[in-house]
């Protein structure tokens, strides 16, 4: 039993690849959202969301970041791909 404060280590953790040793993160950006649309913004001005732009700017971001180092970042993009149809 782990009590307050105590951390457990982990010898895995499940990515989007599968499951994946913890000594291979690397460093890891944590809660991160890669592209967010709200709902409100897109039902009432559609034109300030283009969404292959926002994808176009993360890859670009995403590329930045591995050059520093990055190696891994946790994101939950599953409600708003439920939002959009294409989860």
């Amino acid at each position: 039993m782990l009590l307050k404060n105590e951390v457990q280590a982990v010898p895995t953790v499940h990515t989007i690849r599968g499951p994946l040793d913890t000594a291979e993160l690397g460093p890891t950006l944590m809660h991160e959202h890669l592209v967010l649309k709200s709902p409100g913004i897109a039902k009432n001005w559609p034109e300030r969301y283009d969404h292959e732009a926002a994808i176009q700017r993360a890859t670009e971001k995403l590329q930045q970041l591995a050059e520093l180092g990055i190696r891994s970042l946790v994101d939950n993009p599953r409600r708003i791909f439920e939002q959009q149809g294409s989860y």
